[in-house]
């Protein structure tokens, strides 16, 4: 019994070490972002794909051209270890190769909780 509460709390701990690193991950991003790009920063998305060369989060940020009024998207990319995954992430990319999987609401109440 000892051992499945350790287990447990284990996973729970890599859950939550994965959500930090990839919130982290998400506002340097954003801060390097607003210097490169000349609009407003409108929105963000998050993907997880299985690529060849293993997991990727994927985050893609949506800003609106101060001057042309147009929106343009910038995308960037982390590798992944699999195992700092959570498994409800990797059951919904499993197998599937080059398919980005959203993460957008998942991430969202990782930061409204």
């Amino acid at each position: 019994m000892i051992g499945i509460a350790l287990l447990l709390a284990a996973a729970l701990v890599a859950l939550a070490v994965f959500w930090k690193e990839l919130i982290e991950w998400i506002r340097r991003a954003i801060d390097k972002i607003k210097q490169i790009v000349s609009g407003v920063l409108a929105g963000v998305k998050t993907f997880i794909v299985r690529m060849s060369d293993g997991l990727k989060n994927i985050a893609k940020y949506y800003s609106k051209d101060k001057i042309t009024n147009e929106y343009e998207e910038t995308v960037t990319k982390k590798a992944v270890d699999e195992n700092e995954v959570p498994e409800e992430l990797r059951a919904k990319i499993k197998a599937q190769m080059n398919v980005e999987v959203d993460t957008t609401e998942e991430l969202m109440l990782k930061l409204t909780s």
